[in-house]
């Protein structure tokens, strides 16, 4: 049974940073928080993201090869409506590479990326539906690519 919020208010922030080390390294982080509330009813919201952390390191080298890695934190969402149930923290780590270069005036790019290296069983709370299934996220996975911009 479905319901919509007739009144809402929604607080948060979120901040984004990134330093240049030296040329070619770089450490960026960003944080986000988002709280929900059904102002009517003085309940808390249903799918608002908890507290999220990122936080990484990037290699950009000038013949367009760069490298990535990434660290992801996500608290456990325990601000929820009566009947659905609060989500754990988790920590996922990610990484990839991938080439940039100009030819015949297009712009082409090759990739991969593996995310989930440790290949942890998690779910996001965005992912658990109202009627109380929970969807875990993919363990580790590999993908590659090629891109032309023209």
């Amino acid at each position: 049974d479905l319901d919509n919020v007739d009144e809402a208010m929604l607080r948060g922030a979120e901040f984004d940073i990134e330093i240049s080390i030296t040329d070619p390294l770089s450490v960026h982080a960003d944080v986000s928080y988002v709280q929900g509330e059904d102002t009517k009813n003085k309940t808390d919201l249903p799918s608002i993201a908890p507290l999220r952390l990122t936080g990484g390191v990037k290699l950009d080298f000038s013949f367009g090869l760069s490298a990535f890695f990434d660290a992801v934190y996500t608290a456990k969402q325990d601000k929820v409506p009566e009947g659905m149930e609060e989500s754990e923290s988790w920590i996922r780590l990610d990484a990839g590479m991938s080439w940039e270069f100009m030819l015949s005036e297009t712009e082409h790019r090759i990739f991969v990326a593996c995310t989930n290296i440790l290949d942890n069983t998690y779910y996001d709370y965005l992912t658990m539906s109202l009627n109380g299934y929970s969807f875990n996220e993919p363990g580790r996975s590999l993908k590659a690519g090629y891109a032309v911009q023209f």
